[in-house]
């Protein structure tokens, strides 16, 4: 008699909780020191069972960032946080957690760097793409900035590439393996630490082979234990905006005079100072006039939703009191031409009251949940 096969279908949720309790009961096997065979192998067929969309299919929101959420070290440190609904980045983000749950590595992906198995090999990649480049004649360059460097593989990549004439501008606050400016080998690396009133922790990998510019934020810099030792994750930036914030991140800090310090050949540090007349540049305070821009055209932006449903207007308990405003005209009878500019004028308590919309707008505001509400409540189904 065949055997008869059973599929099980599951939602993302029911998927998730029946994981959850399986690992619980893994670890209960592992501390009473039982084999864990026949539970891994089910909790494998979980992750793998077939699972229900609904009409939409799966909608996901993923946080990528370059650090933790601390209470204590966000107050010191500076990071950047990409917030994403794509479709490809949130199925692989939930992989990776998947794979995590049953200590499993990520080995393939296609849009975000996985390290150990798929970080390092997608950067050296496009470390080749640019060396290629140059060596066509094109004005090729790498912006990179993290805390340390360590990497044996990245630093031969590093040497390869300056050989090639590849311009290199490394920002590396912290241990740093690699000497800038020696010649025959890196005299067209560039390195210079920022050290200010907060701590630089955010790590940016720019690529530019004289055509486009492809750019990354991760978790993890160049120290081997994380691009060997570590589940470190990156994604790459695709919008254009995006891009062009980050490169204007990274000039900006290039361009700093007050807290930089550059390497020389010999590993020693020299303080960048100001030429003569050159105004100071600070690439950690002058952060708030680079992004200044982006705060206020948020702020229009949502003033301005208010005023068009103007048809909420005569909800308002401040008209009653204009229409005594006729009586006033009346008065004055023997000015004909002035009951036009009084007429006008009358409007004028609504001038007045102009600050209302933003009290519409706090009003609807509280209606319609915010971004970050929107996700907690998510997060929380």
């Amino acid at each position: 008699m065949a055997e008869e096969k059973k599929v099980v279908t599951l939602d993302d949720f029911e998927q998730r909780l029946m994981v959850s309790g399986l690992m619980d009961f893994r670890n209960d096997l592992l501390r009473d020191e039982k084999p864990t065979e026949d539970i891994n192998d089910l909790i494998l067929k979980v992750i793998d069972a077939p699972t229900k969309k609904g009409p939409q299919g799966y909608s996901y929101i993923t946080q990528i960032g370059t650090g933790n959420y601390n209470e204590k070290t966000s107050e010191l440190y500076t990071d950047y946080s990409f917030i994403t609904a794509d479709l490809g980045i949130g199925e692989e983000a939930s992989n990776v957690f998947q794979n995590l749950a049953v200590q499993k590595l990520t080995e393939t992906t296609e849009k975000m760097l996985v390290a150990p198995l798929r970080f390092k090999s997608v950067l050296l990649d496009e470390m080749d793409r640019v060396i290629n480049a140059a060596k066509l004649g094109r004005p090729a360059s790498m912006i990179l900035k993290n805390n340390s460097i360590s990497d044996r593989d990245i630093i031969l990549k590093l040497e390869e590439a300056s050989c090639a004439g590849v311009r290199i501008d490394m920002i590396v606050r912290g241990i740093c393996c690699v000497r800038a400016e020696v010649p025959g080998k890196t005299e067209n690396l560039h390195i210079r630490s920022l050290v200010g009133r907060y701590l630089e922790h955010g790590r940016i990998y720019s690529f530019y082979d004289g055509v486009t510019t492809r750019i990354y934020i991760a978790s993890g810099d160049f120290l081997t234990r994380n691009t060997e030792c570590r589940v470190e994750v990156g994604v790459r930036v695709e919008d254009p905006v995006l891009i062009q914030k980050l490169s204007d991140i990274l000039q900006l800090q290039l361009r700093d005079n007050v807290n930089a310090r550059e390497m020389r050949a010999d590993g020693s540090y020299q303080k960048v100072k100001a030429a003569p007349g050159e105004p100071l540049v600070n690439g950690q305070m002058d952060m708030y006039d680079l992004l200044r821009d982006d705060w206020l055209a948020r702020d229009t932006a949502s003033a301005a939703e208010p005023e068009q449903p103007e048809p909420k207007a005569p909800e308002r308990p401040s008209e009653p009191e204009t229409r005594p405003e006729p009586v006033q005209v009346a008065e004055q009878p023997a000015e004909p031409a002035k009951q036009p500019a009084t007429v006008k004028a009358a409007p004028a308590p609504a001038v007045q009251s102009a600050p209302a919309p933003h009290a519409v707008d706090r009003a609807e505001r509280h209606g319609h949940p915010s971004l970050f509400q929107r996700l907690h409540d998510w997060l929380r189904r």
